[in-house]
């Protein structure tokens, strides 16, 4: 089965910077990754486009249907 590869950044919104460490899940299934030392991830699926779902404690979740042909950039909002 090909593999479509999805990239992106997460940043948080209250500051711009990167959330290393965030986790990126496709939705419905136990398939993540997490996001490394700029925020950047990469993520293989098997079919496009997928929804993904970005997370990391103490921001609210953000999903997003993601494509290979953009990048996932994200910012994750603080709770509260």
């Amino acid at each position: 089965m090909a593999q479509n590869t999805i990239t992106g950044n997460v940043t948080d919104g209250a500051n711009g910077q990167p959330l290393v460490g965030a986790n990126v899940t496709v939705k419905g299934t136990s398939q993540s990754t997490y996001a490394g030392l700029h925020g950047n991830f990469t993520i293989e699926v098997a079919e496009l486009p997928v929804e993904l779902l970005f997370s990391f404690p103490g921001y609210q979740t953000v999903e997003l249907m993601a494509t290979a042909a953009q990048p996932a950039n994200v910012t994750l909002n603080p709770l509260g």
